[in-house]
């Protein structure tokens, strides 16, 4: 069977969903199944992604709103047909897809020779990796996937709180529930199934009506006994009783086990008896604004290797790190690698600019890192005194369920044990779906927030309305705008800056992104004998007009008389979109076909497209994000932002985007292509810098490596402010 091209480190997994497309396309292919007639695709994908197993639950049981589910299941058609049919093969009709071993750098190469010739001043800190505390230990122990203890945390809990049973229960990636007796092997698949649907105040009550007798009168038995079966106890600490003023956690058990026999309580009867008022990590934590109103003071990266992909400029992760190290002066840097990386990278940072007022702090780890940097806590203040970072109650990656990573909460950890603080909060995030901005007329603090930052939480037993509330105190906002997820993440949906005592958000135009696309690659077309001269000329009048319709018919034709028997386009066709040598020619070609793609489904009907079911689908998922990006848009201009589109394409792997990146007071390093697209840089950035205003600086980051692995630059760097800079506490909404 055809391997798939670029079987790269992304961000998203899709596993659970591609089972479902496979056996969709097969079942489209032979017509044999009575049930495909039945279900559409949508419908089969939807399935298999709520039937993935989370311990002895599924994901169905996180009651995840249908609108949010067809969006992923949207992109995971559009990942999986790309992967299907957008690959590039050997000529050699060996049939295997070209891959990550394609690219001409030496994998085999190390750094254990190199003598590391420091500057007179050299302003790095290496932390060596002896002396480990057993925190950091434990942590590595733990599996990468969704814990099926919905109360499940990856640190000492925060805050003051009754008794240690409940916390080691809530550090327990899993349920033991196979081991549990009848009793309570009932209630902890009551928990599983309740939670996320009726909330942890009426699910708790629901375990200790099933329990009858089983339930442990003695103070602090019944705490550590609702850990066991999943509740997350921690939660408890954010809800008050009105009728006592006992600790709120010991208070909200004791209340409802004092009550468990009334039978006209109801959910809403129940909450009314509480006051839910989230208690922050530390009340004096404000996160960094992203509107380009704050000055850098500190970033923290993280590196995934010593060497660049294919050279300087391949815009890597290392390539990245290295661009902004040099666009920001007198910065502190905290970088983190893995150990068999550490001292190349050392090598490597003593040609970076080491000596304009920059410093850089390195430690090691022991496994391997994401080069997502943003995602596992976000940077801030405490009142401005000091810096500190957030992080979530244990690092994720996917949409559907929090899937555990544990190397990214050790290296948190780490930096901890070195001094730096580190918030633990309760809530579930991934940094980059959210976005801290200032409102400069109502002088009021904005988080925007992807929504599955709302569902993640949902599943812990939370209200959407609570977890708006729990976002603003914990990141301390004053309102909190819900984003639809358009993209993986809303940092590749906008980009805020203040201009003139306003908001401008940049947005995505994937359609005139891909017009852009489509007229760059006709020189190449024509070089490579795909277009003759004549449809050449009519290719470039179509494009001039903007007549997608001929644009479509006339290049997408072309290219798809280059496909090979077997599937897929050639690689000596894809070498042909490679503009110098760290330009990828096979990503290139794969982001012409998404535009045509973009372009095709943009004009039609997806009842109009020819092909099997999964080509219908394929159609529908990008209509569908379309009109989702047009609802983002509408919603950002009703809450008063100047929208303003950017030729710019969010396509995961395949992205031409420009709005995943940084802005300091004076500067927005944006990310940019380079290479065979550096002329829709040049559109682009010139459309941002208009936007901007003139008093903005624009510095490219180049990115593209890093962009054929699902995120750029504001996924790659966590910001901090400068610490001369007062900022002033929002006591957030209630």
């Amino acid at each position: 069977m055809m391997q798939l091209l670029l079987i790269l480190p992304v961000r998203l997994s899709v596993c659970f969903v591609m089972v479902g497309l496979m056996a969709a396309s097969a079942q489209a292919q032979q017509e044999t199944s009575a049930e495909s007639l039945i279900l559409s695709v949508e419908d089969e994908a939807a399935r298999n992604l709520l039937s993935g197993q989370i311990g002895p639950w599924t994901i169905r049981d996180l009651n995840l709103p249908d609108e949010f589910v067809a969006r992923i299941v949207g992109r995971s058609i559009r990942n999986t047909y790309r992967d299907r049919f957008h690959i590039v093969v050997r000529d050699d009709a060996t049939i295997r897809a070209v891959g990550e071993d394609d690219n001409p750098v030496n994998r085999n190469a190390t750094h254990e020779s190199f003598e590391i010739n420091r500057p007179t001043h050299w302003p790095v800190t290496l932390h060596e990796t002896e002396g480990e505390t057993a925190e950091l230990k434990r942590l590595r122990r733990y599996r990468e996937g969704i814990p099926s203890n919905r109360g499940f945390t990856c640190w000492p809990e925060p805050g003051p709180g009754p008794g240690s049973g409940s916390v080691q229960a809530a550090r327990e990636q899993e349920v033991d529930i196979v081991n549990m007796s009848p009793a309570h092997r009932l209630a902890c698949d009551g928990v599983g199934r309740r939670l996320a649907r009726d909330g942890i105040l009426w699910t708790t009550l629901q375990v200790i009506r099933e329990l009858g007798d089983d339930w442990p009168e003695a103070e602090g038995a019944g705490e550590k006994l609702l850990a066991q079966l999943g509740v997350p106890v921690d939660m408890f600490r954010h809800f008050e009783p009105r009728s006592s003023r006992r600790h709120r956690r010991v208070g909200v058990i004791a209340d409802m086990a004092g009550v468990v026999a009334d039978e006209s309580l109801t959910r809403e009867s129940l909450a009314d008896r509480f006051q839910f008022r989230w208690v922050p990590a530390h009340e004096k934590f404000v996160a960094m604004s992203e509107s380009g109103d704050q000055d850098v003071g500190m970033a923290r990266l993280q590196l995934t290797r010593s060497l660049y992909w294919a050279g300087r400029g391949s815009g890597d992760g290392l390539d990245v790190a290295r661009q902004v190290v040099d666009s920001l002066p007198h910065v502190k840097f905290l970088l983190a690698v893995q150990r068999q990386h550490g001292p190349g990278v050392l090598e490597m940072l003593r040609t970076w600019a080491v000596d304009v007022g920059r410093s850089f702090e390195l430690i090691e780890t022991s496994h391997p890192l994401a080069q997502w940097a943003q995602d596992n806590g976000r940077g801030g203040t405490l009142d401005g005194a000091s810096w500190a970072t957030i992080v979530p109650r244990y690092a994720s990656r996917r949409e559907a369920g929090a899937t555990f990573a544990p190397i990214e909460s050790a290296v948190m950890e780490r930096w901890g044990t070195l001094g730096h603080r580190v918030l633990r909060s309760s809530l579930l995030f991934q940094g980059g779906n959210l976005l801290c901005v200032q409102d400069p007329k109502s002088k009021s603090r904005i988080l925007l927030l992807g929504e599955a930052g709302i569902y993640r939480n949902v599943a812990l037993g939370l209200s959407p309305e609570q977890v708006r509330a729990a976002f603003a105190r914990e990141f301390s906002v004053d309102r909190v705008m819900v984003l639809p997820a358009v993209s993986y993440h809303v940092d590749f949906d906008v980009s805020v800056r203040i201009r003139d005592g306003k908001l401008v958000a940049l947005v995505n135009d994937p359609v005139l992104a891909s017009r852009w696309i489509v007229a760059v690659c006709v020189g190449v077309l024509e070089r490579a004998g795909v277009l003759d001269e004549s449809n050449a000329a009519r290719a470039k009048k179509a494009i001039a007009e903007g007549n997608d319709r001929n644009i479509v018919a006339i290049i997408g034709a072309a290219v798809r008389q280059k496909m090979v028997p077997t599937g897929g386009y050639p690689l000596t066709l894809a070498k042909h979109f490679s503009a110098n040598p760290t330009d990828s020619g096979v990503g290139n070609l794969q982001r012409l076909l998404t535009a045509i793609d973009i372009l095709a489904a943009n004009m039609i009907s997806s009842d109009t497209v020819g092909g099997d079911r999964m080509t219908r689908a394929y159609v529908r998922s990008i209509r569908r994000q379309l009109a989702d990006m047009g609802e983002l848009h509408d919603q950002l201009k009703a809450a008063g932002f100047e929208v303003v589109p950017v030729p710019s394409l969010s396509a995961g792997t395949r992205s031409v985007h420009y709005l995943n990146g940084v802005h300091t007071k004076d500067m927005y390093l944006v990310p940019v292509h380079g290479g065979l697209f550096e002329s829709l840089d040049n559109v682009a950035t010139e459309s941002i810098r208009k936007a901007l205003g003139g008093g903005v600086r624009i510095m490219p980051i180049l990115s593209s490596e890093s962009q054929r692995r699902d995120g750029a630059v504001h996924c790659s760097v966590c910001l901090y402010p400068k610490l001369s800079q007062t900022t002033k506490r929002k006591t957030g909404s209630k």
